[in-house]
């Protein structure tokens, strides 16, 4: 390449030189001519050669030439340079996008993702030791011999199996579901001697080792997701349904969950609609709209009557039911109760068939969901929604309708959170000895419950106060059926309802009634939940709490009740100089996490239970003073 443009260059420059040189010299015969004829002319004068002068311009007109041919050389080199660089750069572009296509072609569809968590829990009820009245101060029995401790543990693993951004397959199992560290069913004859701990849980039944308690697939169309399988669900702050997942309480575990066999689609309505009108938007607003299907039974293994058979009865007696005369001779012959318990092997193949007694129910959902947005003159978060649910049994005659509001609000440091839940509707699906109607099994619900919770925080500091309240009953016998526990996975203190009032209603409400126990949740009362946060370092939290609780509506069982009770409607005898307080409780957790997967909490409560509750009567420490410190020890990845 330089050797052409250097002719090119020199062939530029030699017309420009032809044009200072001398004439151009005759043809060969007529410089013979011309010579012949200076010859014949003796003594003429000969041509005139070219002046000094001339020669000298020449020259430097060479010079200048050859000067020039070499700056353009130079130019030439450097361009060249450039050239090859130019070159060098292609070529390892084209060998990078060379490997990105083969990256792309052997790249594999499907992506794999897993998270969970392990955890170990320890409890201590009680402290120091046996006080004058035999038992151990802070106890929380009234037998209890010694500081009573324990620890469980569990394992959760989530498994999501991703196919490009269309689908996915989640999969989630659990092993060791809350079982108890320790040979706890003498799986070994002499307990000196045993090895191998057993599986039982905290209630004391064994559990499995391995389950697999949720599997479920998600899959795009072009104008929503839907949602297929055995899935958690989790609305608002969790009062109605909580998946339990994870460690969201300020204080205690999640040891339940709420999933559903459901078919889910999910869409965003105003961009469907923009769709259709094709009219472009810089902006399509997060609102979406969920439609569920959930079959929460198919065939319980309690069978349902709904009327009672007593054998002998003739129809001269007002208690004959022609329903409980088989031969219709005129005398019953069956015997049975409301309902009648019975196992899987009474399993006809048909059981299937027969929907009457299924439970089913149907969710609808609209919600705003924004992140990040402006508003209030700030940028935050904003969720607020509305969440129905119609559940039905034909069988049972029930048709209930559960409304559920949620907000949660946060901008400029400060939050605000809302859940209010309304149960109405009818049903004859809940069996209660020593009914006060004529119809034992007809109930008409009209069930509340709400948490309030508001908080303003900064860097190394944060307050929150919360209220909240569950509804009661103050006649459980009656056709108005109005007490419900919250889920028993929204905490409320880590004690008072934690452990106290759960084990009140695990004692009391048997058999039939054992829908109606609390399970830790709050429990036919008002509360106030006030706390305060610190975060004196990275990863470090330190909280502050106490719980006042007040009782709601008076049952006489659980909660004991006054003369204002009964004068209020509550059914129950009145005990003398009733506390106005179920009782109240203080609390304080120090939490760290370490490496952004490990987990560290200590956690303590002292609580003092009023006489509004039957200590005596369920074996519970009757002096009303409680105390337990636990800890946790958790991977979360």
């Amino acid at each position: 390449m330089r050797t052409l443009c250097t002719a090119l260059l020199l062939a530029g420059g030699l017309p420009a030189l032809a044009q200072d040189a001398p004439e151009e010299a005759p043809p060969q015969g007529e410089a013979v001519e011309a010579t012949a004829e200076g010859d014949a002319a003796e003594g003429d004068e000969a041509e005139e050669a070219p002046a000094p002068d001339d020669l000298a311009d020449i020259k430097a007109k060479i010079d200048a030439l050859q000067d020039t041919i070499a700056s353009q050389q130079a130019q030439i080199d450097a361009q060249a340079a450039k050239l090859d660089e130019q070159e060098r750069e292609l070529d390892k572009q084209r060998d990078g996008l060379t490997k990105v296509r083969l990256s792309r072609a052997g790249e594999k569809k499907l992506k794999f993702d897993v998270t969970g968590y392990y955890r170990a829990r320890g409890h201590v009820f009680g402290a120091g030791g046996v006080t004058d009245s035999g038992r151990v101060a802070g106890a929380l029995f009234d037998d209890q011999p010694t500081t009573g401790e324990f620890l469980n543990q569990r394992l959760r693993l989530g498994f999501k199996v991703s196919y490009k951004d269309v689908a996915n397959l989640n999969v989630h199992i659990q092993a060791l579901d809350n079982v108890v560290w320790g040979d706890n069913a003498s799986k070994a004859r002499t307990a000196l001697f045993a090895g191998n701990p057993s599986l039982t849980g905290t209630d004391g039944l064994e559990v499995p080792s391995f389950e697999l308690f949720r599997v479920w697939t998600e899959f795009k169309i072009p104008i929503g997701q839907f949602r297929v399988g055995r899935m958690p669900s989790q609305w608002g702050m969790g009062l109605l349904v909580n998946d339990g997942d994870g460690f969201k309480n300020d204080f205690g575990e999640a040891y339940f969950s709420s999933q559903f066999d459901r078919i889910l689609f999910a869409t965003n309505p105003v961009a469907i609609a923009q769709a259709i009108t094709k009219k472009e938007e810089k902006h399509t607003p997060p609102v979406f709209f969920v439609f569920a299907y959930d079959l929460l039974v198919n065939d319980p293994l309690i069978q349902y009557y709904g009327y009672r058979c007593s054998p002998g009865v003739d129809q001269s007696n007002a208690r004959y039911d022609a329903r409980c005369d088989l031969d219709g001779d005129g005398i019953t012959d069956r015997d049975h109760s409301w309902t009648e318990d019975r196992d899987a092997e009474r399993r006809e193949s048909s059981w299937w068939a027969d929907t009457r007694d299924d439970v089913q129910e149907a969710v609808f959902a609209l919600f705003y969901r924004g992140q990040q947005i402006k508003y209030l003159k700030g940028v935050g978060d904003l969720f607020a929604g509305f969440y129905v649910i119609h559940r039905w049994q034909p069988e049972t005659e029930s048709a209930v309708t559960i409304l559920d509001g949620t907000l949660d609000a946060s901008v400029h440091g400060a939050f605000l959170q809302f859940e209010g839940v309304g149960i109405l509707g009818n049903t004859r699906a809940i069996t209660l000895p020593n009914s006060l109607t004529a119809d034992p099994l007809q109930k008409t619900a009209g069930i509340a419950s709400y948490a309030l919770r508001a908080g303003y925080g900064r860097q190394w500091w944060q307050i929150v106060l919360e209220s909240g309240m569950a509804s009661g009953d103050n006649a459980v016998n009656d056709e108005l059926f109005t007490g419900r526990a919250m889920n028993p996975d929204y905490n409320v203190g880590l004690l008072l309802y934690e452990e106290v009032i759960k084990e009140v209603t695990q004692r009391l409400w048997v058999g039939d009634a054992s829908s109606l126990r609390s399970q830790g949740g709050v429990y036919n009362s008002h509360y106030l939940f006030p706390r305060v946060k610190f975060f004196p370092m990275n990863n470090t939290e330190l909280i502050l709490g106490g719980v006042v609780a007040f009782p709601d509506k008076p049952d006489g069982a659980v909660i004991k009740c006054g003369q204002a009770d009964v004068d209020a409607g509550s059914v129950c005898t009145p005990i003398a100089d009733p506390s106005p307080l179920l009782g109240w409780e203080l609390a304080l957790a120090l939490k760290h996490r370490f490496q952004e997967h490990i987990l560290v909490s200590f956690e303590t409560a002292y609580a003092n239970a009023t006489n509004r509750l039957p200590l005596n009567e369920v074996g519970l420490n009757p002096d009303g003073h409680f105390f337990t410190f636990q800890a946790r020890a958790a991977w979360e990845f």
